[in-house]
């Protein structure tokens, strides 16, 4: 699957650019604050509908106008796609496949895997656990749409739990059956999500390992040293 052609409109610093992609290895090449990161931000919105730099939708539209949108065609093997996001400012964002729209997000994650490597990958090694669990929920979604539901699941769960007990709180009031019918829930999808999880990390460390080789000469102490503190941290 190939990004043919890109179209950008009042997205960031953008006002209107296009660009035409070669089906090998694209650069992009320019000064400073020209919207080089600009572009690729744009192609993360393709691939899970949002910035990776973790910013709000509608920070995103270019200054004094009222919305963006980012176009695309897409090469798959034998037929092409059409992907457009648009963002009003003070409406919600849509994504559509081939003039469709998406009835859920979760049903477009996936269409168009991406790896985005960044400065911020830093953040996994001195961040919290938090945003390692981040990295794995992007990697693992993009490829297990059932993942994805658990997820959103979990953290719907989890919400409407804490939301409750916000309730208890500010009313001084304690109804156990109330909070109890959430325990099932969150084992269950928890469960799951931590078994993935898991799984993904053993087919991850050896990859590690073996680049951990290579770049420290041999020094396989460290390399088991990193991995184990990689399991504890993550979950």
């Amino acid at each position: 699957m190939i990004i043919k052609k890109i179209s950008l409109y009042n997205f960031k610093n953008h006002s209107e650019k296009k660009f035409e992609f070669s089906h090998q290895i694209n650069c992009f090449v320019g000064n400073n604050g020209v919207g080089k990161t600009n572009i690729l931000d744009a192609l993360h919105y393709l691939s899970v509908g949002k910035s990776f730099l973790g910013n709000t939708d509608t920070n995103n539209i270019k200054i004094d106008e009222d919305f963006f949108t980012i176009d695309a065609e897409i090469q798959n093997d034998d037929s092409e796609d059409t992907i457009r996001i648009s963002q009003p400012k003070e409406a919600k964002k849509i994504i559509k496949k081939n003039d469709k729209s998406y009835d859920r997000m979760a049903d477009h994650i996936g269409y168009l895997p991406s790896v985005m490597i960044s400065p911020y990958d830093s953040n996994l090694i001195s961040d919290s656990g938090e945003s390692r669990r981040k990295f794995l929920d992007s990697m693992i979604s993009q490829t297990d749409s059932e993942y994805l539901f658990d997820l959103i699941q979990y953290q719907k769960t989890i919400q409407q739990r804490n939301a409750l007990l916000k309730y208890f709180a500010k009313n001084r009031v304690w109804d156990k059956d109330s909070l109890d019918i959430y325990d099932d829930p969150i084992t269950r999808f928890g469960t799951k999500i931590f078994i993935k999880r898991r799984n993904f990390v053993e087919k991850l460390n050896p990859i590690v390992k073996n680049f951990y080789h290579i770049i420290s000469g041999g020094k396989e102490t460290v390399s088991v040293l990193y991995e184990s503190h990689l399991l504890e941290k993550l979950f």
